[in-house]
């Protein structure tokens, strides 16, 4: 009785020999009709509008329950429901987990969007059972974000490093990150702020790549306790930041201080562009706005205009290095600011901090895995614990290491910004004389491209971690790579004559158009799509893709005020290659925290399919308007109703968090998790079986990963089917 309009379940109340009820998607706010309905082992009850669980007291026969998307905040109901084994409660108001310590049979328990605000080692060995707990976006204080987001074992592996008072060490530190283009005094600040004795000095070199400094802030105090605070700052050069390469820095918990100067104004020192990296790589960390070198020149701009777009934005003020005006203030404001801050006090256990001190104090730019399970192992880290910290430090960017890479997982990098260094050099071909050309180079010169003594023997593992920052790719069956920023600007001359035809089977347009694009979206995506490029057909700005002899043009536009990306498939596969194509732009999003943009379809009515530039839906309007029953919506060019069944036709999109957890494990290479997944969705074991064979026959990698994507848009295509 799936999405329906129900909102009465009264005629149910005599059907009490019920195994199995699902009334998801309809209107039900009373459950009082289902308080006899004790034979129930299924009931599926997502998306309505219940809050009183009450009547389901008595069913404690429910070994299946999904409450997904409804108003709940009390489950004492549920206390007695001891056989449960699937729990849904995401979306809802939960903040007591109590009424569930006698479920023990429970393997699945999801709850995200809730009110949970701590979780403890007792409550999860309430439930022995668990494979799979679900708590993103929850404002839980006793677990670090980074943490949260990670797998079971690694949330119970940290609650238990903690779990003796005597084991745990308080951590008292933060990151203070200065950006801004070049020569605004972003190095100079960092020693004023930093330094007891700073002496300014006219002409200091500025910075190449990335500088670190400590500011240690003694004696500071937070509620009752006083403690020694280190302020670690980032003094980022002025080169435009590149997701790629600054994902590791740049952290959620951190304060920015975002420097310009009034001799180059607002454009030239490109306020909305740094302001909005800031906002979105960051998640709305607290920025300062600096004016800086007002001896030389001062330039008043209008602060609330800018406050009202950035609400993150902490104070604007004004400093000279030179003379020192501003700079305590600004000092005191930040110290403020960064005591503020949620993760403040994190608790962790006093042997991985002392682990993380030694590699924090070494001089090495990297070491081998082997040295550092030796580190571990003198500060009483086990081997299976050191596994679970080296993730905790990549995650939080004090180091970088990729388990999950053959290639990568026998080095751990100590120093970010030494891989960093290296990424620059790649990228940066503006010198005379650079060996790549038009974005395409053999792996032999890199000795003259990363000439630099510190990569000396590191030159396989720097190109395996440039693919994994997804600034390159190697091209099949060579030894040759292509580093899709520096391609060609104009398409190959091919490309004109790559187009649909007269009646092409399917025929698909999309559009994203961004209000603010990161840099490296669209490189990152020719990356990440390479294996489906149609005979090295590819462009900076474009690229064209095929998928069972159905092909698909992919244009970024980055020249209007609005950036745009642009997809148009024809052919029987159509409908598959777009999906593709949007789950890795989508996969690209997510990591982004998701950028301000908006989905867009182009009109299907008779001018518009003849017109170069057709009026375009948004794309949320359209599920809005198929969601209503509305079956058709007007043009606003032509004022001509279209069928928005038209319109969304072959448009794959399934709200579905079980797809999207899936396709997420396949994107982050978490193969074993994706399999133990199916289990729990009860995927029947011959389909398991199969794709493990092929698994481990095709030893994973891009095409595989493809593959079972598309599987995973069949499965859920044919489970829709049946609802």
């Amino acid at each position: 009785l799936q999405e329906n309009q129900i909102s009465d379940i009264k005629p149910l109340e005599k059907c009490n020999q019920l195994t199995e009820l699902s009334l998801s998607n309809n209107q039900i706010s009373d459950l009082k009709p289902l308080e006899k309905c004790n034979q129930l082992t299924l009931l599926s009850l997502n998306n309505n509008h219940i809050k009183d669980l009450k009547p389901l007291e008595k069913c404690n026969q429910l070994t299946e329950l999904f409450l997904i998307k409804n108003q709940i905040v009390d489950i004492k109901p549920l206390e007695k429901c001891d056989q449960l084994i699937a729990l849904g409660l995401d979306h809802n108001q939960v903040n007591n987990l109590n009424p569930l310590a006698k479920c023990n049979r429970l393997t699945l328990l999801a709850l995200r969007g809730n009110q949970i605000s701590h979780l403890s080692l007792s409550s999860l060995n309430q439930w022995p059972r668990l494979h799979f707990l679900l708590l993103k976006n929850n404002p839980i204080q006793n677990i670090a974000p980074e943490i949260l987001l990670g797998s079971l074992k690694t949330i119970r592996n940290y609650l238990e490093s903690i779990e003796n008072q005597e084991d745990q060490h308080y951590l008292n530190e933060a990151k203070l990150i200065l950006v801004g283009v070049g020569e605004v005094g972003k190095t100079e600040l960092a020693k004023a702020i930093s330094e007891d004795n700073y002496q300014f000095i006219e002409g200091r070199p500025t910075t190449q790549g990335i500088h670190i400094k400590d500011w240690v802030l003694p004696n500071c105090t937070k509620g009752a306790k006083t403690f020694d605070f280190t302020a670690h700052i980032w003094d980022f050069a002025g080169q435009e930041i590149n997701y790629g390469t600054h994902q590791f820095f740049l952290t959620k918990n951190s304060v920015y201080v975002f420097l310009w100067d009034g001799r180059k104004g607002e454009e030239n020192c490109k306020f909305d562009y740094w302001l909005q990296v800031i906002k979105l790589l960051s998640d709305d960390a607290p920025v300062f706005v600096v004016q800086n070198k007002t001896d030389i020149y001062q330039l008043e701009i209008n602060q609330q205009n800018w406050k009202d777009r950035f609400a993150n934005i902490v104070d604007f003020r004004k400093t000279s290095c030179k003379n020192g005006v501003g700079i305590e203030e600004l000092r005191k404001s930040i110290k403020k600011e960064i005591l503020a801050l949620n993760h403040i006090g994190e608790i962790w256990n006093k042997n991985r901090v002392a682990v993380r001190q030694i590699l924090e104090a070494k001089k090495d730019n990297y070491i081998s895995y082997r040295e550092y399970l030796q580190i571990c192992e003198a500060q009483n880290v086990n081997a299976t614990d050191a596994g679970f910290l080296s993730q905790q430090l990549h995650d939080i960017g004090v180091i970088l290491y990729f388990e999950d890479d053959f290639a990568l997982q026998d080095t751990v990098v100590l120093k970010p910004e030494w891989a960093t260094k290296a990424a620059y050099k790649l990228l940066d071909n503006a010198k005379e004389n650079s060996p790549i050309e038009e974005g395409r180079f053999h792996q032999n010169i890199l000795i003259q491209l990363w000439d630099d003594p510190s990569f000396e023997g590191k030159h396989p593992f720097l190109l395996r971690l440039m693919e994994r920052f997804e600034l390159i790719f190697q091209l099949r069956g060579t030894h040759e790579y292509i580093i899709p920023e520096l391609l060609p600007i104009n398409a190959p001359a091919q490309v004109q004559d790559i187009q649909p035809g007269e009646s092409p089977a399917k025929h698909l347009r999309f559009e994203y158009h961004y209000d603010f694009m990161p840099k490296g979206v669209f490189s990152r995506f020719i990356c990440r799509i390479h294996e489906r490029i149609h005979q090295n057909l590819y462009w900076k700005y474009g690229v064209v893709l095929e998928h069972k002899n159905s092909l698909a043009k992919v244009l970024w536009n980055d020249t209007t005020t609005t950036k745009t990306i642009k997809v148009e498939a024809w052919g029987h596969e159509a409908d598959r290659l777009l999906y593709l194509i949007r789950d890795e732009l989508e996969f690209i999003h997510k990591k982004l925290n998701h950028p301000p943009l908006t989905e867009k379809i182009p009109c299907a009515c008779n001018d518009c399919k003849k017109d170069k530039h057709p009026f375009l839906f948004d794309y949320e309007t359209l599920l809005k308007y198929q969601k209503k029953r509305r079956s058709e919506i007007t043009c606003n060019r032509t004022i001509e109703d279209v069928s928005v069944n038209t319109l969304l036709n072959g448009i794959l999109a399934f709200a579905r968090e079980d797809m999207e957890d899936l396709l997420g494990l396949i994107n982050e290479y978490r193969v074993a998790d994706f399999f133990e997944r199916l289990v729990y969705l009860k995927v029947q074991e011959g389909q398991i079986a199969r794709l493990r064979k092929e698994y481990i026959h095709k030893e994973g990698g891009f095409q595989y990963t493809d593959r079972l994507k598309v599987w995973v848009l069949d499965y859920f295509e044919g489970r829709k089917k049946e609802f």
